[in-house]
Order: C-alpha cells, then structure tokens, then sequence
C-alpha cells in the first residue's frame, strides 16, 4: 500500500476493508480518493441531466437471474445501491420518508426488493431490483412537466421523450464515450 496511487488520484467502486487506511494514506500524500458508482461517469447520466432540472417521479428497474456471485449480500447493496445514488444525485434533496419490502428467496438475504421514496423537493422515486427473475432488464423513467425516458444500458444508449407543441417526440442518444 505504499505505492498506493504512485501519486495520481484513486477512484474506488465500491467500499473496501482497507478503505480507511488508504483515506488515511490519501490524506498524508495530499492525493484524491474517491470512492463511489461508475454510473456517475455514464455518458448518458450526463445527457439526462441536461434535461432534467426538476425531477417529480422517477422509477428504476434493475432485474437479473439468480447470480453465482455476491451471494452473501442482499440486492440492495448489490444492485439497487446504484439507481439510489443516481437517484440522489439527479434529485439533490433530502429524503422524507422510505417505504420498502424485501423478500428472501434461495438464501437469507432478500433478493427482490421494492423501495419508494419521498424527497422534501416534492419528488417520488419508485426502485425495483431483483435477482431472481427470469430475464435481465435495465431501465428507468423520469418525469418532470413532461415525460423524460432514459433507458441507461451497457451499450451507453437512451431514449429521451418530450412533448412538443402537443405532440410527443422522442430522441435518441448513443455515446461513443468509452468506459472509464
């Protein structure tokens, strides 16, 4: 851990054991270290971000078969760790009140869970995630006047649809970013 960083700043994806002794490392060679969700650098984050200034509904869905990894923590902090961060960086308010379910299948951890919250903002976010269904799926909705979809995948892609003159119209976005 000496070398930790050969000077440059470190981004974490996600917290480790030996976080607390790199920050401490960090600080005492004045270096950046950052520990958060890749998502944040998404390309297409960026793009709904433009368009979004006063979010009031937001649904994620985040849906996966029964993993051979990361059976020892539920799917909060395996998958919807990510849309909550995401949520609360598109939001930026404090959270009023949080009504969840979890359900334990195949293991002791739960492995769907439905999560609604309420922001001060006025503004309500409904996440979904699960590792037990029969097929993959990835997609959020943003509503602010009008309708905003995005549809963040692998492949950097969205979809984002507003209204004009009365009219809905969609657009679409593909980044040619690649991941950092």
């Amino acid at each position: 851990m000496e070398r930790f960083g050969d000077g440059r700043a470190v981004f974490l994806r996600s917290r480790l054991p030996a976080q607390d002794d790199m920050a401490e490392l960090a600080a005492r060679n004045q270096l950046i270290l950052q520990v958060g969700h890749v998502e944040r650098f998404n390309p297409v984050l960026s793009a709904l971000e433009a368009r979004l200034t006063h979010p009031r509904f937001i649904e994620a869905h985040r849906l996966s078969s029964y993993p051979n990894r990361s059976t020892d923590i539920g799917v909060v902090l395996d998958l919807m760790i990510h849309d909550l961060e995401i949520i609360l960086h598109l939001v930026r308010s404090p959270v009023q009140n949080i009504d969840a379910v979890g359900v334990p299948v195949l293991s002791k951890g739960e492995r769907y869970r439905e999560r609604a919250d309420s922001f001060r903002k006025r503004c309500v976010a409904n996440v979904t995630s699960s590792r037990i269904s029969p097929e993959r799926m990835r997609k959020s909705a943003c509503f602010k006047r009008t309708p905003i979809f995005s549809s963040i995948t692998k492949n950097r892609a969205a979809r984002f649809i507003g209204a004009n003159r009365g009219r809905l119209r969609a657009t679409k976005f593909r980044s040619n970013a690649k991941s950092r």
